[in-house]
């Protein structure tokens, strides 16, 4: 669990990085001016009514769970819902999600039996499928602090990972090992 842990935290620090190195870039550029000679340094701002939001996509060339920003309406509901439909919508895989609840701090997404994540799919996409959605809901989700996946309000069993029914895939709760 500490291997998972030391993971979640070098994930959530690249993703810093990474929103930073984005930002400094866009400041870097020149804004768009049509008299300008050459246009293709022009970088469309995001407009006054829409936000970034970071999640978590699917890298297909190294099947790699990576950060990733997007853009969102500034109204927008940001919550395990919302969160989960982002993230599915950057798959090639279809993803059918049965139910999505959240009971104080603990995110259930319960999957159609016959869909993505839990068939058709090897097992290092699965993870990296399961890690994306896992990652995204624990770093947005206000007071999120595990993560359960289910099939249909059963276990969670897929190509190569099964889940307890009441066993977390994630939990942000460094004491659940008894560390301080």
């Amino acid at each position: 669990m500490k291997k998972r842990q030391l993971l979640l935290l070098c994930i959530a620090l690249a993703a810093v990085l990474l929103i930073c190195f984005i930002f400094w870039g866009k400041s870097a550029k020149a804004p768009y001016s049509p008299d300008s000679a050459d246009s293709s340094d022009y970088v469309e701002e995001e407009t006054e009514n829409e936000r970034e939001l970071s999640i978590y996509t699917i890298n297909y060339s190294t099947i790699e769970c990576e950060p990733s920003v997007i853009l969102l309406p500034e109204d927008a509901v940001v919550d395990e819902n919302y969160i989960v439909k982002e993230v599915i919508a950057n798959f090639k895989e279809t993803v059918a999600v049965d139910n999505i609840s959240n009971n104080d701090g603990s995110v259930i997404v319960s999957f159609a039996k016959d869909s993505a994540p839990a068939v058709n799919v090897s097992t290092a996409m699965e993870a990296v499928m399961l890690d994306c959605i896992a990652y995204s809901l624990i770093d947005n989700v206000s007071g999120c602090t595990k993560i359960y996946f289910r099939i249909e309000d059963t276990p969670y069993t897929g190509v190569d990972i099964t889940l307890g029914y009441d066993e977390p895939y994630i939990s942000s709760d460094i004491t659940e090992d008894g560390d301080e």
